[in-house]
């Protein structure tokens, strides 16, 4: 590791001969950065990290006193000049790239070119990663898939979208999460034959929201989170006959929706009341919570949080940590407006 010496107002060009991640080791120390002297500087905040590529030139100037940036090789994920996500890829000599998205379950992880070709490493749990076999990968390598527009991967199964709307899946699909008529793991994407927006795979279950605003679902149906008024699993996917779907989101046993006209709605595990029904009942179809509104929603560990169009944000569930932001620590099983406002 070579450290880097800024001297008070002055400019230090660096160009390594490897890639190396910078950091600003000082909280609230005013570093700037920039790729020309001629262009805007960019702040280097204490949480930030900018990777620079081998042979590529980075300003930096610090207007408060003299520091000493660390620096570190062989960086394989950071953010770009520009502020665009970035990886070090192994790519025809490209060592850092700005790249579309990343998408990680823990031990595999994707990410989509701006070409929209996917590159995929990690574990390759029952050939999720979709190179046709379920060896390992330890560097990113590219999965012949091309015009990718979404990647979701729940660590055992994988389900993407590409440009068209087509929805391909590769992994383990044992409770028919695959949605292919079987339970036979696939090592390679496969083509489901239907058309979608978005895609989620979550926990052995996989839902798509077509392009007509249906929402489709298949897998692991333990708690009624597939929406079809039963606990039977499906290997196919199945309409669940909501429409007028603008987004879902889907976190362990629990999927909530949101709907063109504002309106949320719920169905799954509701351990703590994170479906926000007024209750800790599990649903098997998708229950209106009667909240308006909603412009978006996310899941913590066992507990909901929706920001509305007016921008107030309102939560409920398990509160044991204090988590739903409501000034105590007991368990809500409807949605309660935290106060917050302009979010």
């Amino acid at each position: 590791m070579v450290s880097i010496k800024l001297i008070k107002n002055k400019v230090c060009k660096h160009v390594p001969e490897k890639d190396i991640v910078i950091r600003n080791p000082i909280r609230g120390l005013n570093v700037e950065y920039t790729t020309s002297p001629t262009d805007d500087w960019l702040p280097m905040l204490f949480t930030d990290v900018v990777i620079v590529g081998a042979g590529k030139a980075i300003y930096l100037r610090c207007t408060e006193s003299d520091v000493v940036l660390g620096n570190a090789n062989n960086v394989v994920k950071g953010i770009s000049l520009t502020g665009k996500p970035l990886l070090h890829i192994r790519l025809e000599g490209v060592i850092s790239e700005v790249f579309k998205s990343i998408i990680s379950d823990g031990s595999n992880t994707f990410i989509i070119r701006e070409d929209g070709s996917l590159w995929a490493t990690g574990i390759n749990e029952e050939g999720l990663l979709g190179f046709g076999d379920t060896s390992g990968r330890f560097e990113f390598y590219n999965t012949g898939m091309t015009d990718v527009e979404e990647v979701s991967t729940s660590g055992m199964h994988s389900i993407l979208r590409k440009t068209d709307g087509s929805v391909w899946v590769a992994g383990y699909n044992s409770y028919g999460q695959l949605g292919l008529g079987d339970t036979n793991s696939r090592h390679s994407f496969t083509d489901i034959g239907i058309l979608g927006q978005k895609v989620i795979a979550i926990n052995h279950t996989s839902y798509i929201l077509d392009m007509d605003g249906k929402l489709w679902s298949t897998g692991n149906n333990g708690v009624g989170q597939l929406g079809l008024g039963d606990l039977v699993d499906r290997d196919v996917f199945i309409d669940t006959g909501v429409i007028g779907v603008r987004t879902i989101e889907a976190y362990n046993y629990a999927i909530m929706l949101i709907k063109t006209n504002g309106s949320l709605w719920a169905c799954g595990d509701n351990d703590y009341g994170r479906l926000g029904l007024d209750d800790e009942v599990n649903r098997d179809v998708f229950t209106d919570t009667g909240i308006t509104n909603v412009k978006s929603v996310e899941f913590g560990y066992a507990h909901t949080g929706i920001l509305k169009t007016d921008n107030s944000v309102w939560t409920c569930g398990n509160n044991g940590s204090g988590q739903l932001g409501l000034g105590d620590t007991n368990t809500r099983n409807v949605f309660i407006d935290t106060g917050m406002s302009d979010v």
